[in-house]
């Protein structure tokens, strides 16, 4: 998992079908499965979690309008992307 938090900004990347070939010559068929199951978890998270944010920060007056903004805005990004790569 050390690996794919590293390489996480990569895998957003324009470049990353390079990194990609030198990461697949580098580590093992397995690490590499792992790693993209991880990638597949986190854009999960970025989905859902801040669903989550949204909802409790109407217990939080003082961030609520900020947290608010924040959540529905990377909701919005994350959602069409999470469903392009992903849906079936």
């Amino acid at each position: 998992m050390d690996y794919s938090v590293l390489l996480w900004p990569l895998y957003l990347s324009k470049n990353w079908p390079t990194w990609k070939a030198r990461l697949a010559e580098r580590v093992s068929g397995d690490l590499l499965e792992r790693m993209e199951l991880y990638w597949r978890a986190k854009w999960f998270n970025d989905v859902f979690d801040v669903l989550a944010d949204y909802v409790e920060a109407e217990q939080m007056p003082d961030t609520k309008e900020r947290t608010q903004r924040r959540a529905k805005a990377i909701q919005l990004r994350v959602y069409p992307e999470y469903r392009s790569r992903y849906a079936r």
